[in-house]
């Protein structure tokens, strides 16, 4: 059974309206090809909220005072600081991804981390990835865990593209499962 967040009206809704606050004062590493800034922004937040609520925290719980400076991390739990990232799929290809089965080479097999980022890795236990159909980022219903790294393994792999785009490639063989997260969290509660 592949296991989903499901992502409210009102989640959206705050995703929205905490990416346009943020806008305000911080702005992104990048920006992808099939959204604008701020899909891609509301995006990072739906993920945010998502595996919040996956890891059994209130989803609110992560909507800051104001964003004058970046922060340090995505989430703090049971010390654990984790960066969530999250992207989206093509619909045709979801499945495969979220249920493990596209070959290491395969589009879509490995999860990535700019390499712009690198030098934020420091700042982070670990990197807890996620993702969503690609569809207009209004309509996702709901946010598939795909797994976590710790992250100073993340620059241990390759990396792909260069330039704004270069990204270390991780590929889904090297994550932990989120089930695991999970337990490993709840033993530190």
């Amino acid at each position: 059974m592949i296991q989903s967040v499901p992502v409210s009206a009102e989640m959206r809704e705050a995703a929205r309206l905490e990416a346009a606050r943020r806008r305000a004062y911080i702005v992104q590493h990048f920006q992808v090809g099939h959204f604008g800034q701020a899909d891609t922004d509301v995006l990072g937040f739906l993920g945010e909220f998502a595996a919040r609520q996956f890891l059994n925290i209130p989803w609110r719980s992560g909507i800051r005072e104001d964003y004058l400076v970046p922060d340090s991390y995505d989430l703090l739990v049971a010390g654990l600081r984790l960066d969530v990232k999250t992207e989206s799929i093509p619909r045709e290809r979801l499945e495969a991804v979220v249920r493990g089965i596209v070959p290491r080479d395969g589009l879509y097999a490995s999860r990535w981390v700019n390499v712009g980022q690198a030098s934020l890795l420091t700042k982070y236990d670990a990197v807890f990835f996620g993702a969503v159909a690609r569809i207009p980022v209004d309509e996702v219903i709901e946010w598939f865990p795909l797994g976590w790294i710790p992250s100073h393994l993340v620059a241990e792999h390759s990396v792909v593209g260069r330039g704004a785009t270069a990204a270390f490639a991780i590929p889904a063989s090297d994550l932990n499962t989120p089930a695991s997260l999970q337990a490993l969290l709840d033993a530190k509660r």
